[in-house]
Order: structure tokens, then C-alpha cells, then sequence
């Protein structure tokens, strides 16, 4: 370890990214020995696999990796000492300056590792006056979480299991919320549908009924509707070509009369019809 060792206003600790190609890392403080420096990866406490210059040199030094670390895994030096006297004094001996240095640059290395270690720590604000943060005991604790009471001091807090079940319940809750949303949009939008529908527009799609329809080119009740019967009579009898067609039919009062065609007349043919009717 050099003589003249300086031990300057830097953070004994840093951080850098690995990226699968650089295996130096530098480390910008000082170091008394090697086992002073703590090599992390990502959260892994490393103890081979590198090696460490540097030591004792004031402007610090450097850890190379036998391996480069991975694309994105964070490489953490940090300076971490054994708080312990590194030297005593006889009564009456010697008083040598370079062992009064080495003394003061160890107890000032030790209490930048002292302030990195609080300014890591929970503390309370400078404005905040004088409490008592002390942590409920072990076993009141345990399986709890941490709060604070009306006054800002430590307190258990709500239990592991009751934060799950309230975090299963506001998961179910918002599932609903999203269902219902859902089922709210549907209904609007049948809603919209409705008032929209025009009676006349679906019945000018359904009547338009052809001969062309059906495979023999009529069209007959039981065709169209076999479970509803017309007001009618029912005319069975089926003429194909004949030179007399004779048809008595009587339609009682009240009642309509159905024929469905086409009737095709020939030119030649006389029709004659006997009786009171009405044509619509």
C-alpha cells in the first residue's frame, strides 16, 4: 500500500451496466486491500471470477471479469471495511506519522461506508422534531407490514393474508365493473336497434314472395305457413289442361275466399262466372 494514500470526497461505492463485451469496471475510490472490495452482480455477491488493481492507490482502481458480464446486468464495487483499530501504541514507543496516516484514512474510510450506509437508510427529515422510530417487536410484526400512526410512529400495519384477499377482491371487483360496462354498452346498443326498426321495412322484405320460389311454381298455404289456416274454402281440386272447368263454391258470409296461381288462359276460351262476387 502506497504511503501518501489520499482518501478524497468520493462515494466508496458505484454502479455500471454490463453489456456482453466490456470486462473492465472502474472503481474511483481507494482500497487498503483486496478483500476492501465488494463485487456484485446484479444482486449476487461475486467471489471469484475477477481480478482487483489498484490497491492502495489514491484515485482507486479497476476489476476486470474473466467473462464479461451479460447485456444488461448491473455490475455494483463498493468498498466495504471491517470497522477495527489498524494499529496500536506502545506506552513510551515510538510515534511514527506514516502510522498515525494509515489510522485516520482507515476511521475516514469507514465513516464514508457509515454515511453511504445512511444516506441508503430510512430517516427521518431534517425538519421533522425528535421521534422514537423504533420497530414493534419480532413477533408482533411478523407476517404484518409496516405503518404509522397519527403521530408517525412505526406501527403493524395490515396482515400478508388480509392485503392478498383485499387485492382478490378488488381484482373480482373490477372484473364486474368491466362486465357490467360491457353489458351496460350491449343493451344500449340493442336499445338503439329498436328504435330504429321500421315494421313496414321487414314486412316489404318478407311479403315479396315468388312463384319462382318454390320448385313447381305455386304457391300454397301449407308453402307458405302450414300451421296457420286461411279464411277461406279449400280448393282441391287441380285442373290441368281441360277443355270445361266446372267449380261450385259456395264462401259462407264473412269469409274470404283464396286461390293461388298462376291461372293461364288460353286464347279461344270462353270464361264464363255466375254469381255475386267481389274482386280485390
Amino acid at each position: 500500500m502506497s504511503e501518501n494514500i489520499v482518501i478524497g470526497d468520493v462515494r466508496p461505492r458505484i454502479q455500471a451496466l454490463g453489456d456482453g463485451v466490456q470486462s473492465e469496471f472502474i472503481y474511483p475510490f481507494p482500497i487498503f486491500k483486496e478483500t476492501d472490495l465488494e463485487v456484485y452482480l446484479d444482486e449476487t455477491l461475486q467471489s471469484a471470477g475477477f481480478s482487483i488493481s489498484g490497491v492502495g492507490q489514491s484515485e482507486g482502481g479497476s476489476v476486470v471479469f474473466d467473462l464479461p458480464p451479460a447485456n444488461n446486468v448491473v455490475v455494483t464495487l463498493r468498498r466495504y471495511l471491517v470497522i477495527e483499530r489498524t494499529s496500536d501504541f506502545a506506552e513510551g514507543g515510538a510515534f511514527h506519522a506514516s502510522v498515525i496516516n494509515k489510522e485516520l484514512d482507515y476511521l475516514t474510510a469507514v465513516s464514508q461506508q457509515n454515511a453511504e450506509d445512511l444516506q441508503r437508510a430510512v430517516m427521518l427529515n431534517p425538519t421533522d422534531g425528535d421521534a422514537a422510530l423504533v420497530l414493534p417487536s419480532k413477533v408482533d410484526r411478523a407476517d404484518g407490514t409496516l405503518a404509522f400512526d397519527g403521530d408517525g410512529l412505526p406501527i403493524v400495519g395490515p396482515g400478508v393474508a388480509e392485503i392478498t384477499s383485499a387485492q382478490t377482491n378488488a381484482q373480482a371487483a373490477t372484473q364486474a365493473a368491466i362486465d357490467a360496462m360491457a353489458a351496460q354498452v350491449a343493451a344500449e346498443a340493442a336499445r338503439d336497434e329498436a328504435q330504429t326498426f321500421d315494421p313496414n321495412d321487414y314486412r316489404a322484405v318478407i311479403d315479396l314472395i315468388e312463384t319462382a320460389d318454390v320448385a313447381d311454381g305455386a304457391i300454397t298455404q301449407d308453402k307458405i305457413d302450414p300451421n296457420v289456416s286461411l279464411g277461406g274454402p279449400t280448393l282441391n281440386e287441380m285442373y290441368d289442361n281441360a277443355d270445361t272447368i266446372t267449380i261450385d263454391t259456395t264462401i259462407p258470409a264473412g269469409r274470404n275466399a283464396f286461390m293461388a296461381g298462376p291461372v293461364t288462359i288460353a286464347n279461344g276460351v270462353t270464361v264464363t262466372v255466375n254469381g255475386t262476387f267481389t274482386v280485390v
